[in-house]
């Protein structure tokens, strides 16, 4: 019986602690242009497709995106950071660009932005509540961006 007690009690306190709302959206299409076949006229097919995803997991101590996005996004996307986090924290070369600032020896938040990816690491306990929230807007931001055609 005491077993019993002891796991119902482990069981909610896991369930208290895991307060992570995660947000995971794909998005997808295909464009085709026909004309009508009894037409003389030349048929041009146009096809465009695009793949690309945002998985979003907040919870009280930690803050997570992960993007993936057609490459004509990226430099939509670089203007977006930029205008949101300090460039005393870039390093930048021809294929990525990664924030990183470190608080107390550990990183406080981390972004790499690579070809056709995107990473947002937040620790929301080294980091102000206010900076927390910014991050956040931030992501419903690039999600924007992203889903839109």
């Amino acid at each position: 019986m005491k077993i019993m007690y002891l796991l119902a009690f482990i069981l909610l306190s896991f369930l208290a602690n895991a307060q992570t709302t995660t947000v995971t959206t794909q998005f997808s299409s295909s464009t085709s242009t026909h004309s009508d076949p009894k037409s003389k006229d030349k048929v041009v097919v146009k096809n465009s497709q695009t793949n690309s995803s945002v998985s979003i997991s907040n919870s009280d101590s930690r803050y997570q995106l992960k993007a993936s996005f057609d490459a004509h996004k990226k430099e939509a996307l670089k203007k977006l950071l930029q205008q949101y986090l300090e460039n005393e924290y870039l390093l930048s070369d021809s294929k990525k660009q990664e924030w990183k600032k470190e608080e107390k020896g550990k990183t406080a938040y981390e972004v790499l932005l690579q070809e056709n990816r995107l990473k947002i690491n937040v620790d929301k306990e080294l980091n102000s509540s206010s900076f927390s929230e910014k991050m956040v807007l931030l992501g419903e931001k690039i999600s924007d961006l992203i889903s839109n055609q």
